[in-house]
């Protein structure tokens, strides 16, 4: 059943992504050529509109996955979602999961939009299309010999996470907030509930920052190496002596993660057990 209703999620939202990326890939492809042929005027004009572009598709697919799990389990489409033979957890798990996947493909494919914005430039610059794309090779190479593996994982791992994170959190506090204990709120329920998020998110991160013994050396012979230490020392000497931090928290990482399985269970028990239409 969970692979039924993945498939039917992927299904209803594929119209919609195709029309969009073809449109999306059209103007882009479209921009490139002024650019790579250094056309006067079209050439900056073309930039911009590959950066807006770019832009436009990770955050609009932000924006409207939110929309979309709003009216299909809050709203009037949720009477027939909140209809099918399976727990309202497990419907959550699937809209989750494939609001996930969604913003992930929409950030790989604005960042090819503008490693082709980069390529073009290359070319207009006098360069051929090959030696613009061994430099760009060359130049991550370069950065993957200078950082540690255990570095380059973790950081990766946590790109991914605040991108999941972000997702989970915003669609479980969406739910949460429609509890009847916030019915007062009317619609601005939804959107106390993203502030709290916010701000949620800006004071946890912080502390977790300084006080969780997670970090990483920035300066020193053993800089960028993962150390069990958080800034709050670091910081403390900053103030007194004047001195420069050597570590980096990374608590939050730790305190985002911790935070998003927390909103993730909430979530789904609140469509479980405190549906509100």
């Amino acid at each position: 059943m969970l692979r039924h209703l993945v498939i039917a999620e992927l299904q209803s939202l594929r119209r919609l992504s195709l029309s969009v990326l073809s449109a999306a890939t059209l103007i882009v492809g479209l921009s490139l050529v002024p650019i790579a042929w250094g056309v006067p005027i079209l050439k900056v004009l073309g930039s911009v509109a590959v950066v807006l572009i770019s832009l436009g598709i990770a955050v609009g697919c932000t924006f409207y996955l939110v929309y979309r799990y709003w009216q299909t389990m809050h709203k009037a489409p949720a009477y027939f979602t909140h209809t099918l033979p399976v727990r309202g957890g497990t419907i959550f798990a699937v809209k989750m999961l494939v609001a996930i996947a969604y913003q992930l493909a929409a950030i790989a494919v604005s960042a090819v939009f503008l490693w082709a914005l980069h390529l073009a430039q290359g070319v207009a610059a006098g360069r051929g299309l090959g030696e613009v794309m061994r430099a760009d090779w060359q130049a991550l190479t370069d950065v993957l010999q200078l950082a540690s593996w255990p570095v380059t994982v973790l950081l990766a791992l946590s790109l991914l996470l605040s991108v999941v994170s972000m997702i989970v959190q915003v669609l479980a506090t969406l739910s949460l907030f429609t509890r009847p204990r916030f019915a007062s709120l009317g619609v601005a329920a939804p959107v106390v509930g993203v502030v709290l998020l916010y701000l949620a998110n800006q004071i946890i991160g912080a502390a977790a920052t300084l006080w969780i013994p997670l970090g990483m050396r920035v300066s020193g012979p053993d800089a960028g190496t993962v150390v069990a230490q958080g800034m709050w020392s670091d910081i403390v000497a900053a103030l007194r002596y004047g001195t420069e931090p050597q570590v980096v928290g990374l608590g939050s990482v730790v305190a985002g993660l911790l935070l998003t399985i927390l909103l993730w269970q909430l979530g789904r028990r609140t469509i479980d057990r405190h549906l509100a239409l």
